[in-house]
């Protein structure tokens, strides 16, 4: 089973990285939009 945890400011170098690595263009594909949703859907 996957666990999943709420993203936190700690998270915001690694998951920088991981959305690069996709190098996808799109809004979504930024730590900033991801931390704000988060906020918003938790």
């Amino acid at each position: 089973m996957i666990e999943f945890k709420s993203l936190s400011l700690r998270d915001r170098e690694w998951v920088t990285q991981r959305l690069l690595e996709d190098d996808r263009q799109a809004c979504e594909y930024s730590f900033a939009n991801n931390f704000c949703g988060a906020i918003f859907t938790a």
